[in-house]
């Protein structure tokens, strides 16, 4: 399992999210100003590098799980140019294009070729954490994986991270050490009864 982004928002004041007229997009009030909840695309990459150049060494470590300096442009046009039969992400933006918008927080998730289960991430920026948005982020790639019928949704985390523990538990997820990776957890959340797997996809 490659090591995920992993937010460290808090739950905190109510989010007032209205949807916008298109799938998975939606308008979300937070503290008084407008974000634009949308699907991420390819012209964000420029906006992922820069929010990544806002972190500081500790959020990296939270976030990352390992050491990183830069962002490359590769790394995160990858990031931002997402297959839609086998993954999805969502990014909290100003409101304008994308490519012309700040970017405030990340949620993604991709189906693992041998589980078949959704693999999560979600990042949150520091000037939107305490709000409750790392929640309402991870209902969003659990609803997801719900409609493609996936077993399973889950996530690494540092043990000492816990912002993104208490989100976990808040939405049910176990929580379990992995051998051989000392400091990290795995959350996982069974959507599918053991033993049953998905016959269908949905878009």
């Amino acid at each position: 399992m490659s090591a995920p982004l992993i937010a460290s928002a808090r739950h905190g004041p109510r989010i007032a999210p209205r949807h916008a007229g298109r799938p998975w997009t939606w308008v979300l009030d937070i503290d008084g100003e407008s974000w634009l909840l949308r699907p991420i695309d390819p012209a964000d990459a420029e906006a992922l590098r820069e929010g990544f150049r806002q972190l500081s060494p500790e959020e990296i470590r939270q976030r990352f799980l390992h050491p990183l300096t830069e962002l490359t442009h590769e790394h995160a046009l990858q990031l931002a140019s997402i297959d839609p039969r086998r993954e999805f992400a969502l990014v909290l933006a100003h409101p304008g294009p994308p490519g012309a918008s700040r970017i405030g927080a990340v949620a993604r998730v991709a189906i693992d070729p041998r589980s078949g289960e959704g693999e999560f991430a979600v990042i949150v920026g520091r000037p939107l954490s305490g709000r409750g948005i790392g929640t309402f982020l991870v209902r969003r790639l659990i609803e997801w994986c719900r409609r493609k019928r996936l077993p399973a949704i889950f996530g690494l985390s540092l043990d000492d991270n816990a912002p993104m523990l208490a989100i976990a538990s808040r939405l049910g997820f176990s929580r379990s050490s992995l051998i051989g990776e000392p400091g990290i957890v795995l959350l996982r959340l069974q959507l599918q009864p053991a033993g049953v797997h998905p016959s269908r996809r949905e878009g």
